[in-house]
Formats: C-alpha cells, structure tokens, sequence
C-alpha cells in the first residue's frame, strides 16, 4: 500500500498571525462604512430640509402675494440670476453636504432683541405658519433647526418658531438656502 501524501497545513504562527490580522483590520473596516453610513443620512437629511423648506418657502410666497395689495412692503428685489428659470416645471435641488469635503459649523448665536418690530402682515403670516411649523416637527425631528430659523423678509426678523418669534437675526451669519430667496 501506498501511503497518502501529506497534505499542507498552516503553522501555528501563521493562524494567530492571521487571526490577530483580521481582528486589528475589523475596527477600521467599520470606521470606514460607518462614515459612508452617516455621510448618507446626512444627505439624507438634507433632502428631506430641502423637501420641507420648499414647501414652507411656496406657503410663505403664497401669504405674501396674498397681502401685497394691502400695503405690505418688501425687502430687496432679488437679483434675476439667481431665480430659477419659471418655464421649467422641475428644478431639483440636490443635497450637496459631504463630511469628508464639508467643514462643520459651530451653533449659530441667539438671535438678538429686533432693532425694530416686524410688520403686523409678516407677525400674521408667522402666526398662520407656526402650526404648520410644528406639525412638521411630528414627523421628522431634522426640521428643528429650520422651524426655528428666520421667516421674514425684511431685517431678518423671526416670525414664526419656537421661541423668541420677535428677535433679529441680521447680526447672525446663517447659511444662505438659495430656494428660499
């Protein structure tokens, strides 16, 4: 009879080698799909602010246009080239933010006491938005930070939110949301 050849097998090293390998591997694996992950959610996010502020911003025009013809003044004209074209029906607006490109903000200031009181038309239209505002924190908690941003055309001043509705921003630095101009 012939005997059966021997077969290879891994040395002792080499296993614990392998095996102290892949776990030492394992955490930077996770690091590196933890950070597609969030990157995600954060565009996510966005979207779904981009969805939310649409619609609030299309409610704002809409009481606006509304009360023009009762005297209500408006802030500065915006610049035509930054409107979107009117004949185009779609105009998405992709979320953009990335962490591994993006710098994170600090938290923005309190809003300051308004040098001035808003119109008794803009205070109405922030009244009439507050609900909406707050139905919309319900369903999706991402909205927070826009329910609480600044509703006016003029001098910044908050209309509609959850505290402070009479304080000024124009002092602030906030990010600059083209759709909403």
């Amino acid at each position: 009879m012939s005997a059966a050849p021997d077969k290879w097998r891994p040395s002792l090293t080499l296993v614990i080698f392998t095996v102290l390998a892949t776990v030492g591997v394992l955490p930077l694996v996770g690091l590196f799909f933890f950070r597609l992950y969030d990157n995600q959610l954060i565009r996510q996010t966005q979207a779904e602010l981009i969805a939310q502020s649409r619609v609030l911003a299309t409610i704002y025009a809409q009481e606006v246009t509304a009360r023009l013809d009762g005297g209500l003044t408006l802030g500065a004209e915006v610049p035509p080239n930054v409107l979107p074209d009117p004949g185009d029906q779609v105009t998405p607006i992709r979320p953009a933010l990335d962490l591994t490109a993006n710098d994170l903000l600090r938290r923005r200031p309190d809003a300051l006491p308004a040098p001035r009181p808003a119109q008794p038309a803009y205070v109405e239209i922030g009244a009439r938005l507050t609900p909406i505002i707050f139905s919309s924190l319900k369903v999706c908690s991402s909205c927070v930070e826009f329910s609480s941003s600044r509703l006016s055309v003029t001098s910044r001043i908050r209309l509609a939110g959850r505290t402070r509705c009479a304080a000024s921003a124009a002092r602030t630095s906030a990010v600059t949301l083209p759709w909403l101009r």
